[in-house]
């Protein structure tokens, strides 16, 4: 009587292996992954110029003799110098400079 529910609790241990380890292996059908988009980052289409590429320029019309209408210039958008504009000025005294670079 021992031996047969030793054999009884030994098929029952051995059934609930099998299923704790068929629960716990991987599946073998696909599973739908979510659809991922992926967003590419669109170009500036007008690229300003860095700090460095500013102050050169800078520099370099102010030896050309454009010191006098870059200080008109910076006072027209309220600002003693360029650190002191603001973005949108900035874009707009970057573009007046280009523009002022290209007619020299």
């Amino acid at each position: 009587m021992l031996e047969s529910k030793i054999k009884e609790l030994t098929a029952a241990v051995e059934a609930l292996t099998k299923a704790i380890n068929a629960s716990q292996a991987p599946s073998t059908q696909p599973t739908a992954e979510p659809e991922t988009k992926v967003v590419e980052p669109t170009p500036d289409p007008t690229p300003t110029l860095s700090d460095a590429d500013l102050s050169g320029l800078l520099v370099t019309m102010s030896r050309e003799g454009h010191k006098v209408s870059i200080r008109e210039k910076l006072t027209d958008f309220g600002a003693a110098r360029v650190s002191e504009l603001d973005a949108a000025d900035r874009e707009a005294f970057v573009d007046w400079l280009i523009e002022l670079s290209e007619r020299a």
